[in-house]
């Protein structure tokens, strides 16, 4: 009765190495199936759930921090974050002790005048001046964002 109904197509199994199985109760499930799939999809998912305007907030995060003067030779910089320090501005202040740029009045070699600071926040003007985290010790001037992000006096 099913046979002389539908096309022969409904009601023959394929695999993949293309064997046809003439057998109407495989093909009959492994159809059925099909559209119970199909239906699924887009009947619930699609048309009843709205499942293409549904969206899920990402939980992934890509972090990269990058130090130094935003300052760039015949080029535009884009800042993509910005990360408020609170009291940092661009200025003349002694370099922060855990630069390690010690000096003292007789031996400035370290202060070379526009030469980068070890933590690139800024370059060195020449000067030795007394930190401010402790006025005994004397450190390198430097002109970049004051304090430093690794300064005590921030």
């Amino acid at each position: 009765f099913i046979n002389s109904f539908c096309p022969n197509i409904f009601f023959t199994y394929s695999t993949v190495k293309l064997i046809k199985v003439p057998n109407t109760s495989i093909a009959l499930v492994h159809r059925l199936l099909q559209l119970l799939i199909f239906v699924y999809i887009i009947g619930y998912i699609v048309i009843w759930k709205k499942g293409y305007q549904q969206f899920q907030e990402p939980h992934g995060t890509s972090i990269i921090k990058v130090k130094g003067i935003a300052r760039e030779n015949n080029a535009f910089f884009i800042a993509t974050r910005q990360t408020i320090t609170y009291n940092q501005t661009q200025s003349i202040c002694p370099t922060a002790l855990a630069d390690k740029s010690f000096c003292n009045d007789q031996n400035k070699t370290l202060c070379k005048t526009d030469e980068p600071t070890s933590s690139t926040f800024g370059f060195f003007t020449g000067n030795c001046v007394p930190s401010k985290e402790n006025e005994t010790i004397k450190v390198c001037e430097m002109n970049g964002w004051c304090p430093e992000e690794l300064s005590d006096s921030m």
